[in-house]
């Protein structure tokens, strides 16, 4: 697009300038949203693994949206505008704040909900981790605030990197305590591994 509008020929006297600051911002927040792309790739992977399911990453991902949601409300609250510095801490955050979602579906992973549970099941399971997501965020939070009163001029990243991770936990700790139960109240197949049974284990080795 830019040749095709510098290939245009201006009166005498007239001149076109670029803003090149804006289009390296722009090259910047598009590097920044391959990056979160990455990012989240990454997690799923990683979260399959652990949980030993494809649908279970899903789930917890799910998580991501809302609990990035907030701290970019406050932004926009703010009125913050959304620059390099800002799409790298969410970058940055982004597999943080599937955490306490993790715990939850291991959880639930660990007592053999593979199938739909009882209300009262979700709430037990719940009530197991929320010692740990209390840990888990809390301690990701506690070290995130100090950082927010850094007064230095090169402390800009560090200090979007601090809100977005300390309001993003937050959320995230809202999002495993009602997101993850409620999808595994509505949709359990997310939650079925994909290793073999043991019958179809015996049957694999007896052909």
């Amino acid at each position: 697009m830019l040749e095709a509008v510098s290939n245009i020929a201006l009166p005498v006297g007239y001149l076109m300038e670029f803003d090149r600051e804006a289009i390296e911002l722009a090259d910047r927040l598009r590097g920044a949203g391959w990056s979160f792309l990455l990012a989240t790739a990454f997690a799923y992977m990683v979260t399959a693994i652990i949980t030993e399911s494809f649908g279970a990453p899903l789930a917890v991902l799910t998580a991501l949206p809302p609990s990035l949601a907030v701290p970019a409300l406050f932004l926009i609250a703010m009125r913050t505008p959304m620059d390099a510095t800002i799409a790298c801490a969410f970058v940055a955050v982004s597999g943080m704040v599937v955490n306490a979602s993790v715990l939850t579906v291991d959880e639930r992973r660990s007592q053999g909900l593979t199938g739909s549970a009882r209300v009262s099941d979700l709430y037990c399971l719940t009530r197991a981790r929320f010692g740990s997501l209390v840990a888990t965020s809390g301690t990701t939070v506690a070290g995130a605030l100090p950082l927010l009163f850094l007064a230095d001029a090169g402390g800009a990243m560090t200090r979007s990197l601090a809100f977005v991770a300390a309001t993003g936990t937050v959320a995230s700790f809202v999002m495993a305590l009602t997101l993850i139960p409620a999808l595994a109240s509505s949709a359990p197949g997310l939650f079925r591994g994909f290793a073999l049974s043991e019958n179809q284990s015996k049957e694999g080795r007896q052909t």
